[in-house]
């Protein structure tokens, strides 16, 4: 069990077109999912989570940073057969992952 000390989370606003941070203490990871692909600058990392408190609230969105308080966390990573790539795409300058879906 890990005890997750500060856990910074963004939800996106179909309303503002623009990114909300939020800050939570105290919480303790449920779920994490994402990828690791790289664009011009290097590695670029993708993460979504859900926390939960001590109430069993849950709260989710792209992960900003997390800072392990007690315990530790374990993480698996699955490689690929292909280097996965992200390219910066208008109008909302998201960092996308570029897949080649043929059909």
């Amino acid at each position: 069990m890990q005890k997750i000390r500060k856990h910074r989370f963004r939800t996106f606003s179909d309303y503002s077109k623009k990114f909300n941070p939020k800050t939570f203490s105290k919480v303790e990871m449920g779920s994490l999912t994402g990828s690791i692909a790289w664009n011009e600058k290097g590695p670029s990392i993708h993460v979504h989570g859900v926390a939960t408190d001590d109430q069993f609230n849950a709260f989710g969105g792209h992960i900003l940073s997390l800072h392990v308080g007690t315990g530790s966390m374990e993480v698996y990573v699955t490689l690929n057969d292909q280097k996965l790539d992200r390219k910066i795409e208008q109008p909302l300058n998201a960092n996308v992952l570029q897949l080649n879906c043929k059909q």
